[in-house]
């Protein structure tokens, strides 16, 4: 797209720096176009904070504000510096790019920004869990790699932090066994904050052990397979913005069982099971649920592949293409 793009004589330029460096220069005066290729007519930001002042039409993409509801779930530094980064920028960007219509809610909701500067643009999925669906050598292979071959098993894909809402997860998990659930629980994903007392705490139990699974962060072939080769996918979060491993897992072929909230209903299409992520025994209802109805778990899949197959990177990438077109009639 990007050379297509180049072909009709667009420039693209990437400005890799870190944060604190923008901020030196900006404070220095610097502006954008002085960091190359000189005049831009779009400033696209993956993140709400630039330092340096521009020309050009602003156009920022944003997954989630969960920062601002749920505080408490973030360090405080972080919090704090996504609320100076959106409340001093909400008002310059000519154009957001939202991941999800619940968070352009949000963002229209809590930074008064204008409707009619959002556009809902939905992420793609990775051709992996695409290709990994059926595979089942590789799929043997991989669950033999990370202990997973003994049992069926559920997957968490994420970090391991707490607005993942792990705790609540393990604790239905738990109920769950007691209740008949035959399935392990793989956790899989890299070590976020406070990462240490979840793991703690998981260890503690002495129902789980043999039963819950951290095979850490995985490369994206090798995740792809643990993925398809699960019962079903279990995402129990909070809070979503966008939800793209339930799209992850749904394109792998694999139910997906979710919360609820935020951007998961959105996401799933009406294809998930859905559970109430504060209430651990929703979560084991919902399990045992897809372990005892062998029907609905395939029409799960079917479903769910069918609506997963929509969401490419080819599309998002064109309908961003369209957002800048809409950014240049925008006055800044």
């Amino acid at each position: 797209m990007l050379s297509g793009l180049a072909a009709t004589g667009a420039g693209v330029h990437h400005h890799w720096a870190s944060a604190s460096l923008m901020a030196t220069l900006g404070r220095l005066g610097l502006r954008t176009e002085w960091l190359g290729p000189g005049h831009t007519d779009i400033l696209h930001l993956s993140h709400p904070r630039w330092f340096l002042r521009t020309h050009a039409r602003v156009v920022v993409s944003v997954q989630s504000l969960l920062h601002h509801d749920h505080p408490h779930l973030f360090q405080p530094k972080q919090v704090a510096r996504l609320e100076e980064g959106f409340r001093s920028i909400a008002h310059r960007v000519c154009l957001w790019i939202c991941t999800s219509e619940g968070t352009r809610d949000d963002l229209v909701r809590l930074y008064g920004v204008p409707h009619g500067r959002t556009v809902v643009i939905y992420p793609g999925t990775a051709k992996a869990f695409t290709t990994a669906r059926g595979n089942r050598h590789l799929i043997d292979r991989t669950r033999n790699k990370y202990g997973l071959d003994k049992r069926s098993y559920l997957v968490f894909l994420g970090a391991l932090e707490p607005r993942k809402n792990l705790k609540n997860l393990v604790d239905g998990y738990e109920i769950a066994l007691d209740q008949g659930l035959t399935s392990d629980l793989a956790l899989v994903g890299p070590l976020g904050w406070k990462s240490e007392s979840i793991l703690a705490a998981c260890k503690a139990r002495p129902r789980l052990q043999g039963r819950l699974h951290f095979p850490g962060f995985l490369p994206q072939d090798e995740l792809a397979h643990v993925v398809a080769g699960a019962d079903a996918m279990v995402h129990p979060a909070f809070h979503e913005g966008t939800g793209i491993t339930v799209l992850e897992a749904m394109a792998a072929g694999t139910p997906v069982l979710c919360s609820n909230r935020g951007a998961l209903p959105e996401a799933t299409g009406g294809h998930a099971l859905l559970f109430v992520p504060n209430d651990p025994a929703s979560i084991a209802r919902t399990m045992l649920q897809i372990q005892d109805d062998e029907k609905q778990k395939k029409r799960l899949q079917n479903h769910g592949l069918a609506h997963a197959l929509k969401f490419t990177w080819e599309e998002c990438a064109r309908q961003t293409l369209q957002a800048y077109d809409l950014a240049m009639t925008l006055t800044k």
